[in-house]
């Protein structure tokens, strides 16, 4: 009987020891998946807003539309989208390319114990503008 006694304070003893650490993996696994989320919800977002730029949107347009496209998570900070950049094309004269980039900084919740407290997220997206005449060279 007295065995037994001691082996259920052994087992508290250990789940004790053990709870912060599973927390934090499991916590942490969490949060990297929900940074993981946020990144590719972010690509999404900049490939429509290149999409909607290229076919000759208005600038201010293409940025609501991106920052509605991106998820309102806490955690997500600090974002910017800057207005969308066109450049000419070097293979085909006279055409141009349409450039739209979001940027942001994600905060980790769990993993912040364990010294990783933010992630920069940076996404760019380059498209044919379709205003100008396809290339036949």
């Amino acid at each position: 009987m007295a065995l037994m006694r001691r082996s259920c304070g052994q087992a508290i003893v250990e789940f004790t020891l053990l709870l912060p650490i599973i927390l934090i993996v499991v916590g942490g696994l969490t949060d990297f998946g929900l940074a993981l989320y946020v990144s590719i919800s972010t690509q999404n977002a900049v490939r429509d807003g290149a999409r909607i730029a290229a076919a000759g949107a208005d600038p201010t347009i293409v940025q609501n539309e991106v920052r509605n496209r991106i998820p309102s998570i806490g955690q997500f900070t600090n974002v910017s989208v800057p207005p969308p950049t066109t450049s000419s094309m070097s293979a085909c004269p006279g055409q141009q390319s349409v450039t739209v980039t979001a940027q942001g900084t994600y905060n980790f919740a769990f993993l912040k114990y364990i010294k990783f407290n933010t992630m920069s997220i940076s996404r760019s997206t380059t498209m044919r503008y379709e205003k100008t005449d396809l290339c036949t060279a």
